[in-house]
């Protein structure tokens, strides 16, 4: 499946208070911009708090850029941790599927038993195997759990002898942030690519490409339930298209979802909090060598909340299990990545 480097390269805009800021505009009325900011963080201590120094505007779009790109609200976002992702992810790690994410599920599902519709409720475990209760029982020697820490952490997974005690501290670490995405169809293709932090209602980090007429755009954090009462209507779409880049047109057509309200997701992706790496690791380590553990979340800095992170996690826990299940070498010890 052919991939491209996520664009970082693209023309950046804010939009707020009924404007429209380019980047030369922004950064000649209220420097330094926002994801400058970002990129220069340090701990210790919270986001909001290393920001504390800053002018009002600058501060409030460097607040509002930290939360939209990489997610939560800053008074629990850790400084270190946000520049410890970004430091991982500068060297082109995000990349973007161009026929679409779909494709990647497809095949993924490819000549694999795929049973939809039929939710897990307990595993148990022990060192004889496991047993799977839900809407289809399943006995097996291993399982790979990939569900979402903040699943399991609502009680939507649960497991029998319960997690052990590092487990369920690694839980309380590794939370979800709160988002609402949305897919909007423009009726022309975008003339060139474009990035845009809204600053006022529907808030939110939108993205378009040069030569398609899809506009994605994510918003999370505290702003998610914000996003979450709009009514997404084609003239409200339409303004937002305007605002982003005229050459758009109208809309056409809007998707959205609601991962908040993910009762299987419980949140788009974790969040770098005071912790998350700690709690990553921990998560990642395998019980009594039949229950191993994969998704974003147990991923090192560089792959936390990214598909990629998803992926690499899903081999390691594949690797541990056919080393414990004794078709290979004795299971290796976890990694961070």
């Amino acid at each position: 499946m052919p991939l491209a480097p996520l664009e970082r390269d693209a023309d950046l805009v804010v939009v707020a208070a009924g404007q429209r800021w380019d980047s030369p505009s922004l950064i000649y009325s209220h420097p330094p911009p926002p994801w400058a900011v970002a990129r220069a963080l340090t701990g210790p201590g919270s986001v909001t708090e290393c920001l504390r120094d800053l002018p009002e505007i600058p501060r409030a779009l460097a607040a509002l850029w930290v939360e939209q790109s990489v997610g939560g609200d800053c008074d629990g976002l850790d400084a270190g941790a946000v520049a410890a992702v970004e430091r991982a992810r500068g060297g082109g790690v995000e990349a973007v599927l161009t026929a679409g994410f779909d494709t990647l599920a497809a095949a993924l599902a490819d000549r694999v038993d795929v049973r939809l519709g039929a939710p897990a409720s307990v595993v148990q475990w022990g060192a004889a195997g496991v047993s799977v209760s839900g809407a289809v029982p399943i006995t097996a020697a291993a399982v790979v759990v990939t569900v979402p820490p903040a699943v399991i952490q609502a009680a939507g997974l649960r497991f029998d002898p319960p997690l052990p005690p590092a487990k369920l501290a690694a839980l309380s670490a590794l939370a979800s942030v709160d988002a609402v995405s949305v897919a909007l169809t423009a009726e022309r293709p975008a003339e060139r690519s474009t990035w845009a932090l809204f600053a006022e209602e529907p808030w939110g980090l939108w993205h378009s490409t040069a030569g398609s007429p899809i506009v994605v755009g994510h918003v999370k954090g505290p702003r998610a339930a914000v996003a979450r009462k709009v009514t997404w209507s084609m003239s409200n779409a339409s303004w937002l298209l305007h605002q982003l880049d005229p050459s758009l047109g109208a809309a056409i057509e809007v998707v959205s979802h609601d991962w908040g309200a993910d009762l299987f997701a419980r949140g788009a992706h974790t969040m770098p909090t005071r912790g998350s790496e700690a709690g990553a690791f921990e998560w990642a380590r395998p019980l009594a060598d039949v229950v191993f553990f994969a998704g974003e979340a147990s991923a090192g800095h560089a792959g936390r909340g990214l598909v990629q992170g998803a992926l690499s996690s899903g081999r390691r826990a594949a690797q541990e299990a056919v080393r414990a299940l004794g078709h290979g070498a004795p299971a290796a010890t976890t990694s961070r990545e």
